[in-house]
C-alpha cells in the first residue's frame, strides 16, 4: 500500500522519501546502508536492523540509526505519514517532528488496538510512546468505520479522522490471465467448483471453521474443492489434522503462497473467494477477488463486510451459515456471475489509487496548513 500510495503521489509531482528497515533480503543485498535509492521516482532508505529476528518473528523493528538519519533529513519534509504508531520509526519520528513543528499523519492499518498477540507488550509500549504517537497527529487515517471507532476508544478526536480505504493497483487486473491455467497447473478439473482461501495461514483467519463448513459442504457437492493459498505462520498443521480427521484431504489442496500472476490466475478460477476471518480491518485480498470478477463471502467480523454486503455475501462467523453461502454461490451460476459482475464494477469505480491518492492529498494539505496556523498565532 505504501508503495503505491508513493508512486501515484509522485505522479501528482509530488517528493516522497520512504524510510523503510532493511528486513526484505533483496534489498538487505542490494542497497548500502542508509544510501537513498530511486524506486520508481520515490527515495527510499532502507536502514539496517539490529536484530532482524525480532523484526520478522516479533514484528519489532530496530533500526539503529534511525534517529541520527531522521534528526538531519526532517526539517526538508512538509508533513510525515506514519504507518502504524507502534514502532520504532514512529516514535522517532514523533519525537523530531514535535521538536521542529513538522505535522505528521498516522495510518494504523489495522493495529490500533492492543489486541490479540503481545497484548501486555502494546499495551506497555502504548503507555511509553504510543498513545502520545496518536494524540499529537494532526490527522489519523482509519481504512473502515470499524477503525474510525478503535481510534475514538484511544481517545482520539473525531474531527481528527478520516476515513480513506486501502486501494489496489488496477492496472494489474486490466488484462486478466485466460480461464484454466490455474486449474492446469493444481491438476483440477474443469467440472470441480472452486473454493479459495488466500491469505496467511493463521488462527485469526478462521480457516478451521472454513474447514468444517466446507466438510458439510461435500457431502452434498462432491465436485467441491477446496484450495488455500499462502503462507503457514503456525497454524497449517492444526489445519491438516483437521482435513484428516474429517476425512476431506482428497477435496483439500494447499499450494503455498502464489503472488503477481499466479495468484491473478487463482482468483480467476476459483469459483468463489472466502474470507473466513476472525478479524479483519481491510484485508486486500477482497479488492483482488472483486477486480477479478470472483464471487466474494466473508464473515460479519471482518472489517470490510458492510463493504462486501453490496456486491457479495456476508455470514456469522458460524460453520452452518458458511455451508449454505458456498452452497447457493457454487449451485447457482447466475447468482455467482450477478455477485462477481458487482465485485469487479465496484472495485474499479472506488478502489483504484489515483482516488485513494486525493484523498491522502487534502489530508497532507490540511494537516500543514493547520501547521502553519499554529505557528503563525505562536509568533
Amino acid at each position: 500500500m505504501v508503495y503505491e500510495l508513493s508512486k501515484k503521489l509522485v505522479e501528482r509531482g509530488h517528493e516522497v522519501t520512504v524510510f523503510a528497515s532493511d528486513l526484505c533480503r533483496q534489498q538487505k543485498l542490494t542497497v548500502k546502508q542508509h544510501q537513498a535509492v530511486c524506486v520508481n521516482g520515490i527515495e527510499t532508505y532502507y536502514f539496517r536492523n539490529a536484530s532482524n529476528w525480532l523484526a520478522g518473528n516479533a514484528k519489532f523493528a530496530t533500526p539503529y540509526r534511525l534517529p541520527a538519519i531522521m534528526r538531519e533529513e526532517i526539517d526538508q519534509f512538509d508533513v510525515l505519514h506514519l504507518h502504524e504508531h507502534r514502532t520504532a520509526f514512529a516514535s522517532a519520528a514523533h519525537f523530531y517532528a514535535t521538536k521542529r513543528a513538522i505535522p505528521y499523519v498516522v495510518q494504523s492499518h489495522g493495529s490500533v488496538l492492543p489486541q490479540f498477540r503481545k497484548q501486555k507488550l502494546k499495551q506497555l509500549f502504548d503507555s511509553a510512546w504510543g498513545n502520545q504517537v496518536l494524540r499529537d497527529a494532526a490527522k489519523l487515517i482509519a481504512l473502515t468505520k470499524t477503525e474510525e471507532l478503535q481510534y475514538l476508544r484511544m481517545g482520539i478526536p473525531q474531527d481528527k479522522i478520516e476515513i480513506v480505504p486501502n486501494g489496489i493497483n488496477l492496472a494489474a487486473y486490466e488484462r486478466l490471465p485466460v480461464k484454466g491455467e490455474f486449474r492446469k497447473k493444481h491438476a483440477l478439473d474443469s467440472r470441480d467448483r472452486v473454493v479459495l482461501f488466500l491469505g496467511r495461514i493463521h488462527r485469526i483467519k478462521g480457516i478451521d471453521m472454513l474447514v468444517a463448513s466446507f466438510a458439510e459442504l461435500v457431502k452434498v457437492l462432491k465436485e467441491a474443492k477446496l484450495v488455500i493459498v499462502g503462507p503457514d505462520v503456525g497454524f497449517k498443521s492444526t489445519v491438516e489434522k483437521q482435513i484428516e480427521l474429517l476425512g476431506i484431504a482428497e477435496n483439500v489442496q494447499f499450494t503455498g503462497p502464489l503472488y503477481e500472476s499466479d495468484k491473478i490466475e487463482a482468483y480467476v478460477d476459483a469459483d468463489v473467494y472466502v474470507l473466513p476471518s476472525i478479524y479483519d480491518t481491510f484485508p486486500l485480498t477482497v479488492l483482488e477477488a472483486g477486480a477479478c470478477g470472483t464471487p466474494i463471502i466473508v464473515t460479519s467480523k471482518c472489517g470490510i463486510a458492510d463493504l462486501v454486503r453490496e456486491i457479495g455475501l456476508v455470514v456469522e462467523y458460524d460453520a452452518n451459515q458458511m455451508k449454505d453461502a458456498l452452497f447457493d454461490v457454487l449451485s447457482d451460476n447466475q447468482l455467482g456471475q450477478r455477485l462477481g459482475q458487482s465485485g469487479k464494477a465496484m472495485v474499479r469505480e472506488k478502489f483504484g489509487y489515483a482516488k485513494i491518492a486525493q484523498q491522502v492529498e487534502k489530508i497532507y494539505e490540511f494537516s500543514i496548513g493547520s501547521a502553519r496556523r499554529k505557528s503563525a498565532n505562536s509568533s
